[in-house]
């Protein structure tokens, strides 16, 4: 390897570069350094078989992962419909609140009365409003209560896809001095 001597500035100028006044150019051999030992074959570390990967899921489980995460969806829908139901139903309380305030001023002589039609149809419109809210969230609670419980029927038969299917078993029990029933399995 060839190394060449530092540079020196002649002025204060960044941009002009000459060798310094006192040495000429250099040019040094440089002496490779000696490789490191190359280590002994007793020293290497072990070899480490790679990690045993699991083997592939099966169609069947592939399928029923998909179902279960459909499943997941049709859940999450319900809770959103649910809660919009809710809200619309919040939501119309109050004209239906209105509604029946105004209504019940008409009935007292005492106080004064505003329009007894845009009163009942105030009513009528939070009333409407509530039942539409109330409906879309029953709506919404039968797709939480469809969603979980096929989601869990899915659940339960990948457990028993990965394990085998639960072998229990119920049969009368008679003896000579006893009667009942046998409950027999791996729970």
């Amino acid at each position: 390897m060839i190394v060449i001597a530092p540079l020196g500035v002649t002025s204060a100028s960044p941009w002009i570069i000459a060798p310094p006044p006192d040495s000429s150019w250099e040019i040094d051999e440089v002496e490779p350094t000696p490789a490191a030992p190359e280590p002994t074959p007793a020293a290497q570390a072990p070899v480490m078989p790679p990690p045993a990967m699991p083997p592939p899921p099966s169609a069947e489980e592939v399928e029923l992962r998909e179902r279960i995460r459909k499943d997941e969806r049709l859940a999450i829908g319900g809770y959103v419909l649910a809660g919009f139901g809710v809200v619309l139903a919040l939501a119309s309380l109050a004209p239906f609140i209105s509604g029946r305030v105004e209504e019940r001023k008409q009935s007292n002589f005492l106080q004064e009365g505003g329009d007894p039609e845009a009163a009942r149809a105030r009513k009528r419109f939070g009333i409407g409003g509530m039942l539409i809210g109330l409906g879309i969230a029953g709506g919404g609670g039968a797709m939480i209560g469809v969603g979980l419980s096929r989601k869990k029927r899915h659940e339960r038969e990948l457990q028993e896809l990965k394990t085998g299917p639960q072998l229990t078993s119920i049969a009368p029990w008679i003896g000579v001095d006893t009667q009942g029933i046998a409950v027999q399995g791996r729970f």
